[in-house]
């Protein structure tokens, strides 16, 4: 059986306007019933075979700088800072915290 990346799928056939419902609501059905793939920690995902979920942060590179920044509603990347990221070409989920570690402490 072949996975594929459902929510990447579903994203493209809802954002085409050149089917109609009844075509859509076909095809979202199937994409439901496939097996997704879940992106690695630790792996690079480059941008030309896969988007991430938009809204979400992750750590992007554009060949000279890494930093985190999200997806917006398009194809926008936009760091902390509210900076619009040209040229991102690959991107990957952020590490887990350290085992045992309290994020909300911040040593002095």
């Amino acid at each position: 059986m072949r996975r594929i990346d459902a929510n990447a799928i579903r994203d493209e056939v809802l954002n085409d306007n050149t089917y109609d419902n009844d075509t859509v609501n076909y095809y979202l059905g199937l994409i439901d019933a496939a097996p997704t793939i879940e992106p690695k920690r630790g792996e690079w995902i480059p941008v030309s075979k896969r988007l991430p979920k938009r809204g979400e942060v992750y750590l992007v590179a554009n060949g000279s700088t890494i930093k985190t920044a999200y997806l917006d509603g398009g194809y926008t990347w936009v760091d902390s800072a509210n900076y619009i990221l040209r040229y991102v070409t690959h991107w990957m989920l952020l590490p887990e915290p350290p085992c045992g570690a309290d994020m909300r402490e911040v040593e002095k």
